[in-house]
């Protein structure tokens, strides 16, 4: 630490000596506003320097510490090498310290001549004296000619009243510490200094922060601040501030000027909104655990904060929060202008559950974003006393209702609340999770999956899990949530033996998922039918030739058995000439399919193209190679189908291959 000894060298201008931490003796430290030609460093190596105008207010200062008995004094001005960004830093962080540790602190009001004006003086305005007036313990204030003015402690409703510092604070600077991060910064706010970052850097001290100094940062300075803060303390009062303009996206606050408006919010112990959860702060944003009430579409709701107003305990502080994905898991800050206090005596406990969050950080972005509809009248309204379990006469809650409708903020309202049964069954045995696999939004699935439901609600009551479910109906988007997210393998069978392959191949959806995440291709279900045996016998109307063909030409393409029989005898050749599925024959001769397996009933492929009048299918089996006189176990060979159905153009086929 350097500093000016405030006897004046005759030979000169007062000399700078420097001291180590263990050796520094007592001295007087200076509070001033800057002004033109003030005395750098260097100045003080220099005889002309006595010659600058701010020489001037080293040598009044000087001789008013020396009058007090004080060998030394520190003036930032001249006792920093301001050309080492090292030293710059290193003093900036010790700063606070300084003036805590000094004898007195002389605070000169260049612009103030009498008593009665000290209140306008530009020194309340500056960023660094904040900290000038709250560390030491004693403080003189004088004026321009350097006329003592009074003390802080003689001064302190004045200075009280125009800085909203409380006058415990000003009397006691330990006392710092109880008041909110909140407050602290609205000491601060509409404070004004030289550069853009060190809005920061001349708080860091009275939050007790050490930080590297990066100038050129701009207002990721105050960002960084905020980061440091929330490290070392769990002070919720730091999130509620109020931006002055649109356009910020984040959790922290964007300018201590935020805080304008928060010098009456202190902390509560009050257990309904005090979480003993530690935060953390990872890429994905701020992690904390909230109270927190939904109130409109589009994930709207409240983070309800553990501060209340200095004159009113029993209201709380809210801020607005959006569920980007309504799963309750990660959430933006909206709304930034606002601030909410809300009455809980109006509210049920199970209306705001406290919920492990996690807010994203977006660092000054500029958003143009909707922050949802206005609050709307719902689930968690005060007004509203909504039984949200109540069953109807087959079972079912408004929740399952809600997600076979695919009314996804009606789905995000109800689970927001902390009574809410996600894992009830209904009378068909079925759970909330098995309506949404149904359904089929990934949305709704991944809301109810965020909020742990058990392993028991993935299964009906056949053994039928959310997988098949969602395979049987072709959801192939809610198909992927699931193998993403749940432990439920893709061979896990129901009571009928069907895995989620054999669903998807029989209602002809595509199975590409299931089978790039390790679906058995040749599972069979209890008629010993495979998947591709399946898809080209559905048997249901609804399912297009295209959809079965589709299916069957991927099962075939991912290396499916052509020759596995059912227990029909029938191979997948036999169903796709029952099913005239032309393509998928194509596809299964061009394999090598076996043309001459018989069924059960000795049939082989060419009896049921015969006896479904397929001239195309046919011609492609005759082509191929098929026997023209095999005889099934009615000893009738093709030709005899083909004459009891009157089709010419296949007996005439027919007898050319004979």
């Amino acid at each position: 630490m350097r500093l000016v000894n405030t006897h004046k060298n005759l030979a000169g201008p007062f000399t700078i000596h420097q001291f180590k931490d263990e050796d520094i003796p007592p001295y007087a430290i200076l509070s001033h506003t800057w002004e033109d030609d003030e005395v750098t460093f260097q100045d003080m190596h220099s005889a002309d320097v006595v010659n600058k105008k701010g020489y001037q207010k080293i040598q009044d200062c000087c001789s008013v510490a020396r009058a007090q008995g004080l060998d030394y004094v520190w003036i930032d001005t001249c006792c920093i090498d301001k050309t080492s960004s090292t030293e710059l830093s290193e003093s900036i962080n010790s700063m606070y310290r300084w003036y805590q540790e000094a004898s007195v602190c002389y605070t000169y009001l260049a612009d103030v001549e009498t008593p009665t004006e000290i209140s306008a003086s530009r020194w309340f305005e500056r960023g660094f004296t904040l900290q000038e007036l709250i560390a030491p313990a004693t403080v003189i204030f004088y004026s321009r000619t350097w006329s003592e003015l009074g003390t802080k402690e003689t001064l302190q409703d004045i200075i009280s009243k125009r800085t909203n510092i409380p006058v415990e604070i000003l009397s006691d600077a330990d006392r710092v510490d109880n008041a909110s991060v909140a407050q602290r910064m609205s000491w601060a706010a509409n404070r004004k200094t030289s550069r853009l970052e060190d809005e920061a850097y001349c708080l860091m001290g009275l939050f007790g922060i050490n930080m590297p100094l990066l100038y050129g940062e701009g207002k990721a300075a105050f960002i960084r601040l905020q980061e440091e803060i929330i490290r070392m303390s769990d002070d919720h009062s730091i999130f509620a501030w109020k931006a002055k303009s649109p356009g910020h996206g984040g959790l922290l606050a964007p300018s201590v000027d935020a805080f304008s408006d928060s010098g009456d919010i202190i902390l509560t112990q009050d257990p309904r909104v005090m979480s003993k959860t530690a935060w953390t702060t990872t890429n994905k944003g701020i992690h904390l655990e909230l109270p927190f009430v939904g109130i409109g579409h589009g994930g709207l709701g409240f983070g309800i904060l553990p501060c209340t107003p200095r004159d009113n305990e029993n209201l709380f502080f809210a801020i607005y929060l959006q569920d980007q994905s309504l799963t309750m898991e990660r959430f933006e800050r909206i709304r930034y202008h606002k601030l909410e206090l809300l009455d809980l005596s109006f509210f049920v406990p199970f209306q705001f559950p406290f919920r492990q969050i996690c807010i994203q950080q977006r660092r000054l972005a500029v958003t143009s974003r909707r922050t949802g509809t206005p609050p709307t009248s719902g689930t968690n309204d005060p007004r509203h006393k909504v039984k949200v379990n109540l069953k109807d006469k087959v079972g079912r809650t408004p929740l399952s209702y809600a997600i076979e409708g695919g009314h996804e903020h009606v789905v995000w309202l109800l689970i927001t609340r902390g009574d809410i049964l996600v894992n009830d069954r209904d009378n068909s045995d079925f759970t909330p999770l098995l309506y949404a696999a149904k359904q089929g939004s990934p949305k709704i699935i991944n809301m109810l999956l965020a909020q742990g439901v058990s392993p028991d609600s993935m299964k009906d009551g056949s053994g039928r899990t959310v997988l098949c479910h969602a395979s049987e109906a072709g959801h192939v988007a809610a198909v992927r949530v699931f193998l993403t997210r749940i432990n439920l393998g893709p061979n896990v069978r129901d009571a009928a033996n069907h895995t989620p392959l054999i669903y998807a191949a029989a209602n002809g959806h595509e199975a590409v998922l299931l089978l790039d995440n390790g679906a058995n291709i040749e599972a069979m279900d209890s008629r010993g039918r495979t998947p591709i045996c399946l898809a080209a016998d559905t048997g249901d109307e609804a399912i297009t030739q295209f959809q079965q063909e589709v299916i069957a030409c991927l099962l075939i393409t991912q290396g499916a058995n052509i020759g596995q029989c059912d227990d029909q005898g029938r191979t997948p050749l036999h169903w796709a000439v029952i099913n005239k599925c032309r393509l998928v024959v194509a596809k299964l001769l061009a394999r090598k399919a076996s043309l001459e397996t018989e069924d059960d009933q000795g049939r082989t492929p060419l009896h049921w193209a015969a006896m479904t009048g397929n001239l195309t299918i046919t011609m492609s089996l005759l082509d191929a190679g098929a026997n023209v006189k095999a005889e099934d176990a009615y000893r009738k060979m093709p030709i005899r189908y083909a004459k009891d159905l009157g089709d010419k153009a296949a007996i005439a086929l027919l007898l050319k291959y004979t």
